[in-house]
Formats: structure tokens, C-alpha cells, sequence
């Protein structure tokens, strides 16, 4: 297999939620990953992302392209309160 420069097209003009469901085949799996993000976004950053469930998810690519760091730091903060649950 090869790819051309003129085969290549860049793919970062489609919502990022639709990236992210690319590359998932099942539709069990699909939906699963979609409750799971859904809840995180939503309920676990609630105070943190706003708007709805779509609105959510551009903010968090638009906040981790803008500040990897804040990204790091928002993941190692969930992970946190999750080894709290079960301390």
C-alpha cells in the first residue's frame, strides 16, 4: 500500500466527535464509548466543560490543543478522584 500527496487529505475539518466514532465498527461499542464520554463530559466535568454533550467535546479538543498541560492535568485529576472512590 502506498499514499500519494495527492491521495493525502487532511482530516482534522470534521467535528471532532465525529473522528472519534471513525474508528469504532460495533455499534455496541459505539454506544457504550459514547455513554461513557458522555458521563465524563457531562457529569464528572460539569463544572468545569459547558453547554450540551457536543459542545463538551469541542471544548475539550479546543482546550487540549490550546494548553496540552491543562489537558495532563484534567485526566491525572479524574484518575485521582477514581483511586479516591476506592481507597
Amino acid at each position: 500500500m502506498k499514499l500519494t500527496r495527492d491521495e493525502f487529505e487532511r482530516i482534522g475539518t470534521e467535528p471532532p466527535l465525529e473522528l472519534f466514532l471513525q474508528g469504532i465498527k460495533a455499534e455496541e461499542t459505539r454506544e457504550k464509548y459514547l455513554r461513557t464520554l458522555r458521563q465524563v463530559l457531562c457529569k464528572i466535568l460539569d463544572e468545569i466543560l459547558e453547554g450540551d454533550f457536543e459542545q463538551r467535546v469541542e471544548q475539550l479538543v479546543k482546550y487540549g490543543r490550546e494548553n496540552p498541560d491543562w489537558t495532563r492535568d484534567l485526566l491525572l485529576n479524574i484518575s485521582k478522584k477514581l483511586r479516591q472512590r476506592t481507597e
